[in-house]
């Protein structure tokens, strides 16, 4: 149900900003790195599930920032947690519009989106084109045109489990 997930990305995202004042004080704290890092990553893919395109996509770039950072290569600095708390506030607003992202949240994604791939370069971090060219081939046709959207699939799956399911410790929620 989108009304849950939207709860849960709320949680995180409250437990994300957290996280980031946590890091503040501690840049070299992996663990906190790793949690950011995971809650990022859980926002994507939820996002993209219940068809939150424009947060799947814009998370997704973050996300790719902080895999630098979780990966030893882009440094935790004041500048870093500013720009993922921006990220944060923005993914927010997103949510609370919902699936009627606004030209102006549209644009507000493409500049911070700028500013991540920015602040890695400028630190160290490299793109996934950068990767690609560095390695002597030509870019992909998919680097050199503009994405062209598709409409989602759209699935129903239940699920029932059997009435042991909570004595071997299994939790649901997370499946």
């Amino acid at each position: 149900d989108k009304n849950v997930e939207v709860i849960k990305c709320n949680v995180l995202l409250e437990n994300l900003e957290d996280q980031l004042l946590t890091l503040e004080n501690n840049p070299t704290d992996l663990e906190t790195i790793g949690a950011v890092f995971r809650a990022m990553h859980t926002i994507k893919g939820s996002s993209a599930m219940f068809g939150f395109t424009a947060i799947s996509e814009f998370t997704h770039e973050v996300e790719s920032a902080m895999d630098q950072v979780r990966n030893g290569i882009v440094p935790v600095t004041s500048e870093l947690i500013g720009l993922l708390l921006n990220a944060r506030d923005h993914i927010r607003s997103m949510l609370d519009a919902g699936q009627d992202v606004s030209s102006e949240q549209t644009a507000n994604s493409q500049s911070l989106i700028l500013a991540c791939k920015t602040f890695v370069a400028q630190n160290g971090g490299t793109q996934p084109e950068d990767l690609i060219l560095s390695a002597g081939n030509t870019p992909p046709e998919s680097l050199n045109t503009v994405k062209q959207e598709k409409p989602a699939d759209t699935y129903r799956i239940k699920f029932r489990p059997c009435k042991q399911i909570m004595q071997n410790g299994t939790r649901p929620e997370l499946l």
